[in-house]
């Protein structure tokens, strides 16, 4: 995808022949569109626990750690999280349930002992 946004921009420059529109280009290029693909191949659902990114830099392909889904998006709840608030609510739940049962059923036997006398 890159190579051939790169290649369609190089050609337009080509084409008009000036060079203008490269520093933008390139500004696009290195403080928006890679630093995206970076995160969203080192956040990637496939990704176990490491995968094969390459370094533009060095030229190198580097074999580095897959980064947590919380670390890519750090206001959505991961899957153990999303378990602790689903439990949290259900006990919850149930324990206001037990409170009001008690005391409604307190106030049931207070009725029906008033009735008795």
């Amino acid at each position: 995808m890159i190579s051939e946004k790169v290649h369609r921009v190089l050609r337009v420059i080509e084409i008009n022949k000036t060079l203008t529109d490269l520093p933008i280009f390139w500004n696009w290029l290195y403080e928006v569109k890679l630093p995206k693909l970076t995160q969203e191949a080192m956040c990637a659902p496939k990704c176990r626990y490491s995968t094969t990114v390459v370094n533009c830099t060095m030229c190198l392909e580097v074999n580095v750690n897959c980064w947590t889904m919380k670390t890519c998006w750090p206001n959505r709840l991961d899957l153990n999280e999303s378990i602790y608030v689903i439990v949290g609510l259900s006990a919850g739940s149930i324990l206001v349930g037990c409170i009001t049962l008690i005391f409604e059923s307190r106030k049931l036997r207070d009725e029906q002992d008033e009735e008795v006398d």
